[in-house]
């Protein structure tokens, strides 16, 4: 799926569109199925494919926060790169489609899971600075902000790595970072 992304296919074009979005559902039918079978990579790249071309995430993006709540150890194998890939296709469609559970913490009950960007907000915090490339903190703060993610210890962790780490920031990124 990731091919068709990159090459810019969409699910509104009169053509493809059609096949696209059968062949996008068996894509999401058999990840679902098979979620335990992917690496966190394969994961983030098939989710951020999947907002690219216009496709739906609310049910992969939901499939996989349940998976994360019953297995909450399965993130620690998710990369920077990779949470900022999800973070970004999960904030795309919240803000083009705002159907995705992004509800605050404030109002989640004890047995059900977290929405799946503040998991990914609050996972983030827990790596070392050495994992970030600017361009994953500038992903995720961007991604974090589309939410409307109201977690300060989160953008203090970021505040801190722009700060300790400013000369590695390429401009696009670190503007990204700070609009």
């Amino acid at each position: 799926v990731w091919g068709f992304a990159k090459s810019g296919c969409q699910m509104s074009d009169i053509t493809v569109g059609p096949h696209l979005e059968r062949a996008f559902h068996k894509v999401e039918v058999y990840t679902v199925e098979h979620l335990d079978e992917f690496s966190p990579n394969e994961i983030s790249l098939i989710l951020w494919s999947f907002a690219k071309v216009g496709a739906r995430v609310e049910y992969l993006a939901t499939k996989l926060n349940q998976h994360i709540a019953e297995h909450p150890n399965s993130l620690k194998l998710f990369l920077p790169k990779d949470l900022a890939l999800i973070s970004w296709a999960v904030s795309f469609a919240h803000t083009s489609s705002p159907l995705l559970p992004l509800t605050s913490l404030s109002t989640q009950t004890q047995s059900s899971p977290l929405p799946l960007i503040h998991i990914i907000a609050t996972q983030s915090t827990k790596l070392p600075f050495i994992l970030f490339h600017p361009h994953d903190v500038a992903m995720l703060v961007w991604s974090f902000s589309q939410c409307q993610l109201g977690l300060a210890a989160v953008y203090e962790f970021f505040i801190r790595y722009v700060c300790a780490n400013i000369e590695k920031f390429q401009r696009d990124s670190l503007a990204m970072v700070m609009r």
